[in-house]
């Protein structure tokens, strides 16, 4: 499965992004690479918990 993640610029530093194929499915990070990182996390968390 490789859903699309949708990154959004944030206000302050960094950026934050969603997945809209998975419900409450979100994260942020300060550079593109931790927001990467932090995106599989978040996408394997959330798979998890709806197992």
């Amino acid at each position: 499965m490789k859903p699309k993640v949708v990154v959004h610029g944030a206000e302050e530093v960094g950026c934050w992004a969603e997945v809209p194929a998975i419900p409450v499915c979100g994260t942020e990070g300060d550079t593109c690479e931790e927001l990467l990182a932090n995106s599989y996390d978040a996408v394997d968390g959330r798979l998890s918990i709806d197992a």
